[in-house]
């Protein structure tokens, strides 16, 4: 899956490409180092929509 971990730990990898460009890469070593740089755990995005704001911003809160 892809994380903020992911692109944190690609970013090496991705200033390299840019620099060289892909100009004689070899794709499969290419595929193997993405591969290696990702985490084989799922990743999980559990959003809960309400209409109950807990937060206490200045420009919501109504005046005493």
């Amino acid at each position: 899956m892809f994380d903020i971990g992911f692109y944190m730990r690609v970013a090496g990898l991705k200033t390299r490409l840019m620099e060289s460009g892909l100009k004689g890469a070899d794709k499969a070593a290419l595929f193997d180092e993405i591969d290696a740089l990702r985490s084989p755990d799922p990743v999980i995005y559990n959003i809960e929509t309400t209409n109950a704001c807990n937060m206490r911003c200045q420009m919501c809160r109504a005046p005493p």
